[in-house]
């Protein structure tokens, strides 16, 4: 199928803000489709981890969505569904729209409906059961046939069927003589239903093991029916006289010896004596499921007299119950899992091109079948048909074309490098002249003028930088697209960087009142090799883009060692503000170029929408990747990581010097503080942090009379009940600053 766009796919999934994404509403209430069609009942869930952004990935969830939104209500009595190795689960449930409540925090790929068919626990790619589980939306005990369908090594989805068990159970845990009673485990000792164990049953969603329920006589039973279970190969025939005491004193020895047990193709009948407990155990396996169905009788209701008539009983009951059974199983052999195991076949078929195969039906899709699933293989039948005609046909037309794409082609790319050779042309010709009226208005600025002349001269030059940023951006991407934007790798001192990035940001953020913060990690090289110009571009722009959405607050660059390689070292740098922030929705299109989080937020702050696009291309040209992390009214972190390189240290000064000297800072910023006292505490000195001046007085006298005076002050100037310019007037007016320099 052709790639979904983004319009297709939104039109159907929405993102929320827990970081999944679902159906909408009406897809399971009713979506009326242009052709009149109206689909519904269809609900779907994707997890966080979920892959949402890959185009490979949306194409794999819109045919699961079409899958079943076409068939779903053709091959179920209940719901089917569509299931991806992913955290993602698409199902058609009448009565239940199942998808749209589930907590964000919910994995399914741990659940077994999905495990039970991956490459690991089913090498050999059949449809596989899983064991019995329990759904809460719907309070129903089911086991589920689950296909995958694979294309080469990859499982693309699982097509799954699940079988209602609330009847079946009932009659097993209702349908028994006065004084006896009915209970279903697993080979593996997994419980599947118990009379009285069904709210443990409940509560642990049907994975519940024998071993982990505090009953001993329910444990006791299990080993005694494992242990007669493995002697010859899960038959009793070889049980010692001694082993079959019980079935001396009811003279049935003969008839058991004879056939001491009674097979099937698929299921075995036991009768064991359990002298523990004093109970007889009437033990049925059916081989498809794993499952022992067990009846126990206590020896107390075996009156001499009625013997003859009990073994009648038992085998009768028992009988009737495998017979139920039997149907049951030969019922989802035939009606699901042989359809569905065609149905891979098919599309395995398809995946490998072969659409001859099954569009003359060697695939052996039961399309002579006049239910539900003899609809949906006709269906698909057709489509091959159709497929396998266009494909005869394409070749010729493919030969066609290609000359004219060849040429069309050409013609692309000659107008794709004049665009891009035109654009940056351009951008020389245009920046020169507006970095002459950058500077000529700054020389008029510094001139004799009026307030009025020198209102409209800041706002030329407001004006001009913002233009210049402007055909700087252009350029960039004029060079990105002509292919012509490359990284250089020399030796450069991070500092310098971070100086320049400072230059350029501190005054903006100084005038709208922001802090403006730098927390580098000790750990982190200062001379590194790389493109120093281009990383710092893309800093200044997620700065710049912090400024410009912050009105209140700081900003923060953190620069912090991911990991050391080979060749180099990978570094994360955080770009931190407590701006706007961004909704999740409005995440999905943000790198991509002219895109901004809102139509609004041009107009009000301006910008083309190239930076992030930008960025993005330049960190991934330094092997790198960008993201964001943002929670709207909180604020947005900008992340991206760099392969650079280790350059050759140089000589640094001996911080010894600085070990243990008393340092207090006094911010009313709490980033600040926080940076402050970390860089501290890393050149060995001893910091202690105040939040406005009175605090920072107090805790000097209070050092004072520990004798234990402070040699160092970073003191804010601007803040709250008392600035910085107050506090130092306080200290000289009380004189209680004592500064002991111990070199």
């Amino acid at each position: 199928m052709p790639d979904v766009t983004t319009a297709e796919f939104y039109a159907l999934f929405e993102a929320h803000d827990d970081g999944t994404t679902r159906l909408k509403e009406e897809n399971y209430t009713g979506r009326r489709h242009k052709d009149g069609w109206i689909s519904k009942h269809a609900t779907g869930f994707v997890g966080k981890n979920a892959p949402i952004q890959s185009q490979e990935f949306k194409n794999r969830l819109m045919l699961g969505y079409k899958l079943v939104d076409q068939f779903g209500a053709a091959w179920t009595n209940v719901f089917a569904n569509i299931s991806m190795p992913e955290n993602v689960t698409i199902v058609y449930w009448p009565g239940y729209s199942w998808g749209l409540d589930l907590t964000a925090d919910v994995d399914l790929t741990q659940e077994e409906w999905v495990t039970v068919a991956n490459f690991k626990n089913n090498p050999q790619r059949e449809s596989v059961w899983t064991g019995v589980f329990y759904e809460e939306t719907s309070d129903t005990w089911m086991v589920s046939a689950e296909t995958p369908v694979d294309v080469g090594n990859q499982n693309l989805i699982n097509i799954g069927h699940d079988i209602l068990l609330n009847t079946l159970f009932d009659r097993v845990l209702s349908d028994h003589l006065a004084g006896t009673y009915n209970f279903i485990f697993r080979e593996d000792g997994r419980l599947i239903a118990h009379p009285d164990k069904i709210v443990e049953l409940k509560a642990a969603l049907g994975v519940l093991k024998i071993q982990d329920i505090n009953n001993t006589e329910l444990l006791d039973m299990y080993n005694f029916i494992s242990e007669h279970n493995q002697v010859n190969s899960g038959k009793i025939s070889n049980i010692t006289h001694k082993d079959k005491g019980f079935l001396d004193t009811l003279n049935l020895l003969d008839f058991f010896m004879k056939q001491p047990v009674i097979e099937s193709n698929h299921h075995e009948i036991m009768v064991l004596d359990n002298k523990q407990h004093d109970v007889l155990l009437a033990v049925a396996k059916i081989q498809g499921q794993d499952w022992f169905f067990v009846t126990v009788y206590p020896k107390t209701l075996l009156e001499s007299s009625a013997r003859e008539t009990v073994k009648f009983i038992v085998i009768l009951s028992l009988s009737a119950l495998f017979l139920e059974l039997m149907m049951l199983y030969f019922v989802l052999k035939s009606k699901v899992v042989q359809p569905l195991k065609s149905f891979m076949n098919a599309s395995n078929e398809v995946a490998m091109g072969n659409y001859i195969a099954v569009a003359k039906d060697d695939s052996g899709l039961p399309i002579t079948s006049l239910d539900e699933m003899g609809m949906l293989a006709r269906a698909f039948q057709n489509m091959a048909i159709n497929v396998n005609d266009l494909r005869e046909n394409l070749e010729q037309k493919v030969h066609e074309r290609t000359h004219e794409l060849e040429i069309a082609s050409e013609k692309a790319k000659n107008a794709s490098k004049a665009k891009s050779d035109f654009l940056a042309r351009m951008s020389h010709e245009i920046r020169t002249p507006m970095n002459a009226i950058m500077g000529l208005s700054r020389l008029v600025l510094n001139s004799k003028l009026n307030a009025k002349q020198t209102d409209y001269m800041e706002k030329i030059i407001a004006s001009s930088e913002s233009l210049l940023g402007i055909i700087n951006d252009i350029l960039d991407y004029s060079k990105i697209e002509a292919g012509k934007l490359t990284i250089e790798t020399r030796a450069f001192d991070l500092n310098d960087v971070l100086k320049n990035v400072s230059t350029v940001i501190a005054l903006k953020a100084q005038i709208k009142g922001l802090e403006f913060l730098f927390q580098i990690d000790k750990d982190v090289p200062r001379i590194l090799k790389g493109d120093a110009l281009r990383l710092g571009q893309v800093l200044i722009n997620l700065a710049n883009n912090a400024v410009k959405f912050t009105e209140t607050g700081d900003i923060l660059i953190h620069i912090e060692k991911v990991s050391t390689i080979e060749d180099g070292i990978i570094l994360r740098f955080i770009v931190k503000d407590t701006g706007i922030g961004i909704s999740k929705a409005q995440q999905q299109e943000l790198f991509s170029p002219f895109s901004q989080a809102d139509g609004s937020i041009t107009r009000r702050f301006g910008g083309t929408g190239l930076g992030l696009a930008i960025c993005k291309q330049i960190t991934g040209l330094m092997h790198g990747e960008i993201y964001i992390e943002s929670e709207v009214g909180v604020g947005s972190s900008f992340i991206f990581t760099a392969k650079l390189g280790i350059g050759e240290n140089i000589a640094q000064f001996s911080l010894d010097k600085l070990k243990n000297i008393r340092v207090l800072v006094v911010d009313d910023n709490a980033s600040a503080r926080e940076v402050f006292n970390q860089m501290l505490l890393d050149f060995g000195m001893r910091p202690s942090i105040a939040e406005n001046g009175l605090i920072a007085l107090s805790k000097l006298k209070q050092a004072e009379a520990e004798h234990d005076c402070y040699e160092l002050i970073l003191l804010d100037w601007n803040m709250p009940r008392l600035d910085g310019i107050e506090t130092v007037r306080h200290l000289r007016k009380k004189i209680i600053l004592k500064i002991f320099l111990r070199y």
